[in-house]
């Protein structure tokens, strides 16, 4: 995640691209109207609240017994 008004931005979206170039899946969003803190902000700005939000649906995508074989979820 990248912010427009962020000193990092630039550093973060070529890391993004490098994981891409390396065969990574990679999620990357930019928020065009943020600044580097704006992920702190929530309950001040909406976007703060959105990238909360969609940050937080992402793990529990990722870390969700669904995504897990059988045998991981102790499952014969």
């Amino acid at each position: 995640m990248t912010a427009e008004y962020d000193p990092l931005r630039d550093e973060g979206r070529a890391y993004a691209q490098r994981l891409r170039d390396a065969g990574v899946t990679v999620t990357a969003d930019h928020y065009h109207d943020m600044a580097h803190p704006f992920f702190a902000f929530v309950n001040v700005f909406e976007r703060s609240n959105e990238a909360v939000e969609r940050v937080a649906g992402r793990i529990r995508a990722a870390v969700s017994p669904r995504c897990l074989p059988p045998a991981s979820r102790g499952e014969s």
